[in-house]
């Protein structure tokens, strides 16, 4: 953690979603800052703008989270989309 509350985080969206990837610029997964004690939902639908209507599925550091996991320095950070079939 850096001196001004923040957190460094490694992000990787899934293909489809790359389009909500924060504009920092570089490709993916990217390095991203965020402030201390933010959750994955904050990341999500804050830093990130995605719509709530599009259901994910995130894993933090190889693990299933869920959007009230509060995130740590370091952390990895996958959203992949939920797959579906028939």
């Amino acid at each position: 953690m850096n001196d001004a509350g923040e957190i460094a985080i490694t992000l990787q969206l899934h293909p489809v979603l790359e389009r909500f990837r924060p504009r920092i610029g570089g490709a993916d997964p990217v390095a991203v800052s965020v402030a201390d004690q933010t959750t994955v939902e904050n990341l999500l639908y804050g830093v990130c703008g995605l719509p709530r209507r599009i259901k994910t599925l995130v894993v933090v550091n190889g693990h299933q989270a869920n959007l009230a996991r509060v995130l740590e320095d370091g952390d990895v950070v996958r959203v992949f989309m939920p797959l579906s079939g028939g």
